[in-house]
């Protein structure tokens, strides 16, 4: 995709793919993050490293963590109003998500995970040995852990909610749009076919990248709150 805009291909080119590329930024930054702050320590790998670290490590690794989450949660729903707006306002879908606007989209993206994120760095923080001999960073004070979670408990739920009723609605209007081009099969012009198979194909990927925090993430957030 990051080829296509630079090759600017039309079809890959949409504010859709754009922000797609943003997502994948934040998706690589959780998967990082967890390889090198969460799982490799866990391990025991480079423990002398993370030790020099110590409450520097934990911190930084901490705010990528929580910061990246919501930044994605943020991802999904803004690929999702993305698609939303298409369907129900076709004409001003290019005025809306083009030149300065598709900026504060992806600032959207970003902006409120790394707000919320600096959160963390008022938590202190410690490196605990595991039975392993690796080491997990966990907050030390466990209320203020606590409100935490409820605070992105509530979030995620808010966002789930949003997603659930926003893509339920999407298929409805694809679902009525497809049933109404069927019925007229024989008068559609290969270019409104065209249009129809795009936005089937858009829908199924946007519905892929809409997913739940994978295992690895929850495994994680369960050793931040132990």
């Amino acid at each position: 995709m990051v080829k296509a805009q630079i090759r600017k291909m039309d079809e890959l080119v949409t504010p859709f793919f754009k922000l797609c590329i943003s997502t994948a930024i934040i998706d690589l930054s959780i998967l990082f993050a967890n390889y090198f702050g969460a799982m490799f320590p866990k391990m025991g790998y480079f423990t002398s490293f993370y030790l020099n670290l110590d409450y520097i490590y934990a911190h930084i690794y901490l705010y990528i963590a929580w910061s990246t989450g919501i930044c994605q949660a943020m991802s999904v729903s803004v690929l999702a109003t993305n698609r939303l707006s298409a369907m129900i306002l076709p004409q001003s879908y290019k005025k809306m998500w083009q030149s300065q606007r598709l900026w504060i989209a992806i600032a959207i993206q970003f902006v409120p995970g790394m707000l919320v994120g600096i959160l963390t760095f008022f938590n202190k923080t410690q490196l605990v040995v595991n039975n392993e001999n690796g080491l997990i960073p966990q907050f030390m004070n466990k209320a203020m852990t606590t409100i935490f979670f409820s605070i992105g408990g509530f979030f995620l739920l808010s966002n789930c909610i949003y997603l659930i009723v926003a893509y339920c609605y999407l298929f409805i209007i694809l679902h009525k749009r497809n049933t109404k081009l069927n019925g007229f099969s024989g008068n559609v012009s290969l270019s409104k076919e065209k249009i129809r198979k795009r936005e089937r194909r858009l829908f199924i990927m946007c519905s892929i990248i809409v997913k739940p925090f994978s295992s690895e993430k929850k495994d994680q957030e369960q050793d931040v709150g132990n």
